[in-house]
């Protein structure tokens, strides 16, 4: 969500500056046609999504660079730019999200305590109410066409002149026309093929049939020109951006030159009785000014507003609508090249996503460069930027914890884009804590390049406790389905079992030479532990299936290639690996029964966290 409201408010500032050039511009080219063109290129990049990012150095120095560390050799997980797939909640926190509906109110209640308190959520909240109070509107106002449209009757009078005017201006196909009792001016209205000239039956029956005529042609015009289109994309926009000036000014603009371009088609195709048509638009504005209700519909183009009259005189009477020449192609065509374009305010010097905390709307630069797990890196080789290689979503999905190379994590908080650097404790894997009864799901584990690990309060990104030194670096760590116990496991062999509340530590004996991932079975009785190898020491991968309260083995399985992480596939027995290189297998005790191939920036991602990445989603369930 955030990401979507990241590119409605870079839309908003690009057409906003679109606008400071639409314009000076359309007044300076004088040509009906420019200046419609240059306003609807302003509404359509309010939703037209971005696909190329503008870098623009405006932040000041004080956004300042994070460095970035290269990670000793064996501890690299392969960094690679973030799949689409896994920005946002990870599956693990949907899961856990979904399992989250029955949690005690007061979970609930804190929840919606830090959304009232944020100042951007009530924005966002007022942002969709004012959408769904306008869309409605809207929509109620075209049903309610719909219904009075039932009560317009053809005439043969208007149906004639419509062949002619048609025939005359050599247009095929063409809307029908209708005659109603309770409009108060003509207007197109409708979209497509379904679009309907309908003309008031009192202002049709008062004038002349050449001055009918003009009538017709103008409301032709409009049809030729596609504004039915135009309409349908106001209503979209000033739906979405409801708030924003631009829109109405868009509007505004919008509907002035295209009564313009609709007057010059009028003159073009029947110079001769350009003084009938400006007596037909005078007899027309007396009408509407005795009409009762003379507002126009929604999704209707009519003949203009009466404050424009004069200039439009104007121009019919001289009969010389400027063209667009040359130089206002090149400004309209300058201008559709700006539509994919996304405003980055970021440092020109640094564009990684370390600068999220100074530029909450700008997502993650685009075409980093990707390391390969495959690759050994020496120990003088220097990065030169931080690139992200994991996101682990709470299972509220309002915390975010990013990692980068060089053990550069932040944590941010989804809904006000706050984002703290956590760089200093050097951490090496994280784990959410569950939502349960004693835990709002607010606090994450850390397991340090040092050998500490760490409980962190979301809130205020600070610890809040230390669970202990172990020494040795810390490779995996998950919390316990119920949330009263961690798991932790690292080098020479390390795997502890912390019994939270009472802060019981227990080391565990197991023979593997380093442990890379522990994760616990969705109903918590049994645990999987993958034993660390390198590809340059020794390419195969080892998984030992424990039982959770005795830690007896259940099963091990000898696995080919070097392991990255390793799950349980719901709560059945099966388990899922996943090699370096991207393939995962499933494994029905110690049998492989398929493999497939995935990216590799995939296992990066879930070897940081649980809550990243699940392997097990990953799995084609149309394969045997």
């Amino acid at each position: 969500m955030q990401q979507l409201i990241g590119v409605l408010l870079s839309n908003a500032v690009m057409a906003s500056v679109l606008a400071l050039f639409a314009w000076p511009l359309s007044r300076w080219f004088k040509s009906p046609r420019c200046g419609h063109v240059l306003w609807t290129i302003v509404l359509l990049k309010l939703i037209t999504p971005p696909i190329f990012d503008l870098p623009l150095p405006l932040l000041p120095p004080a956004a300042a660079t994070v460095e970035a560390p290269v990670p000793p050799v064996a501890t690299v997980l392969a960094p690679a730019p973030e799949p689409s797939s896994t920005r946002g909640l990870s599956s693990n926190a949907r899961s856990n999200a979904q399992s989250t509906r029955e949690a005690p109110n007061a979970a609930d209640s804190s929840l919606l305590r830090s959304y009232l308190s944020n100042p951007w959520a009530c924005l966002l909240g007022i942002w969709l109410i004012g959408a769904v109070v306008y869309g409605a509107f809207q929509l109620y106002v075209t049903i309610q066409m719909g219904r009075l449209m039932k009560m317009a009757s053809p005439d043969p009078r208007i149906d004639r002149a419509m062949h002619r005017i048609a025939r005359k201006a050599k247009v095929k196909n063409y809307p029908i026309a209708r005659v109603v009792p309770w409009v108060g001016s003509p207007m197109l209205w409708g979209m497509g093929g379904t679009s309907v000239i309908v003309i008031p039956q009192d202002l049709f029956a008062s004038i002349s049939d050449e001055a009918a005529d003009t009538l017709l042609q103008h409301e032709l015009a409009h049809f030729q020109r596609g504004d039915q289109w135009i309409r349908i994309l106001e209503a979209v926009v000033s739906t979405i951006f409801w708030w924003h000036p631009v829109v109405w000014i868009a509007k505004w603009e919008i509907e002035v030159y295209e009564e313009q371009c609709c007057d010059a088609w009028v003159v073009q195709h029947d110079y001769s009785n350009r003084r009938r048509y400006a007596e037909a638009l005078l007899d027309t504005v007396d009408f509407i000014a005795e009409a009762p209700d003379s507002s126009m519909p929604l999704a209707a183009s009519g003949l203009g507003r009466v404050l424009l009259l004069k200039q439009r005189l104007k121009t019919i009477m001289q009969g010389d609508v400027p063209k667009l020449d040359s130089a206002g192609k090149a400004v309209l065509f300058s201008a559709l090249l700006l539509l994919p374009l996304r405003p980055n305010l970021v440092e020109a010097t640094f564009l990684s996503l370390g600068a999220s905390a100074s530029t909450p709307s700008s997502s993650v630069a685009q075409d980093r460069p990707t390391m390969s797990s495959d690759v050994n890196l020496e120990p003088d080789f220097q990065p030169t930027e931080p690139v992200e290689y994991a996101l682990a979503g709470a299972a509220y999905g309002t915390y975010e914890l990013i990692a980068t190379t060089g053990y550069d994590v932040a944590l941010r908080d989804v809904v006000s884009q706050k984002t703290t650097s956590l760089k200093e404790f050097k951490i090496s894997c994280a784990a959410f804590a569950p939502v349960t009864s004693a835990n709002e799901g607010q606090q994450f584990a850390a397991g340090c390049q040092n050998g500490q690990v760490l409980v962190f309060d979301c809130t205020k990104g600070e610890v809040v406790q230390e669970l202990g030194d172990f020494e040795q670096p810390i490779h995996s760590i998950v919390y316990s389905p119920s949330g009263q116990h961690l798991l932790i496991g690292g080098e020479d062999g390390l795997l502890v079992s912390i019994e939270l509340g009472t802060n019981v530590t227990k080391k565990l004996p197991l023979s593997m030479a380093s442990i890379r991932c522990v994760r616990f079975s969705p109903s918590g009785d049994r645990v999987v532990v993958t034993e660390e190898t390198t590809w340059r020491d020794k390419p195969t991968g080892r998984v030992e299936v424990l039982r959770f309260a005795d830690w007896q083995r259940l099963w091990s399985i000898q696995c080919p290639q070097a392991i990255g992480v390793a799950e349980f596939r719901g709560n059945s027995d099966d388990i899922v690996t996943a090699d370096w290189d991207g393939t995962l297998r499933v494994w029905e005790g110690d049998r492989q029964v398929r493999s497939e191939q995935h990216p590799k920036e995939v296992v990066s991602a879930a070897a940081f966290s649980a809550n990243a990445f699940s392997l097990s989603e990953m799995i084609s369930e149309d394969q045997p």
